[in-house]
């Protein structure tokens, strides 16, 4: 009698069952932002030397009269601009430099198993910094276990990052050359004696609109 009771009572079909936890869907990765960071870090690598080709190959560009005129006259606003443009530039190659890393880093946690050596020359990359001691003894220690080439590596991107304003401030940068080239073209003798010419000259009158002067001395 009491476990017909038990029965019925723990049966409720009125009460609808509690629903569990829902198992959550795992989207499948994209590749679309790695192909912008790429595209990214492609036009970053490639645009300087580009500009540089083409300003070699042309002799230098150059400029209209009217922003030579503002350059010329507002010299300190033209090399605040070019400054501001040029820390734009680094802070788009350090982010984009910054989040290579971070793909790196993720794609090797997934299919490897890196050491805390590795992830500790990654986060040096990212960031510029030397996390390793300046004694002579940690320097021997990374020699002796091979750790020397993630080292240089780190020591190489802190020494290249601070060339990136300087490079490209001295490229975008506006200033003065002398360019030649070669002058031809024709004269129109006034002067001239011919009784041809001057029977013309007498049946076709110019107008004096450009004030001429007319002298006896010619110089070739």
């Amino acid at each position: 009698m009491s476990l017909q009771h038990a029965i019925s009572y723990s049966y409720r079909p009125d009460v609808e069952k509690e629903a569990g936890p829902t198992p959550e869907v795992t989207r499948p990765y994209s590749s679309e932002p790695d192909f912008l960071l790429l595209f990214g870090i492609f036009i970053m690598l490639i645009w300087p030397w580009i500009f540089f080709c083409i300003v070699w190959a042309m002799e230098g560009i150059q400029m209209n009269n009217h922003v030579t005129r503002v350059v010329k006259e507002n010299p300190h606003a033209t090399t605040y601009f070019i400054t501001l443009i040029c820390s734009i530039i680094s802070m788009a190659v350090t982010f984009l430099f910054s989040l290579a890393i971070v793909r790196f880093a993720q794609e090797l946690v997934t299919y490897r198993k890196p050491t805390t050596f590795h992830l500790t020359a990654l986060l040096a990359l990212r960031h510029q910094n030397w996390p390793w001691g300046t004694s002579w003894k940690d320097v021997k220690d990374l020699m002796n276990k091979k750790r020397w080439w993630p080292a240089a590596l780190v020591v190489v991107c802190i020494l290249t990052f601070p060339q990136l304003m300087s490079s490209t401030t001295s490229l975008l940068t506006p200033g003065s050359f002398n360019r030649t080239a070669i002058l031809t073209g024709t004269e129109l003798n006034f002067s001239s004696n011919e009784t041809d010419c001057l029977a013309w000259f007498e049946a076709h009158p110019r107008s004096n609109n450009c004030d001429w002067q007319v002298i006896q001395t010619y110089s070739q």
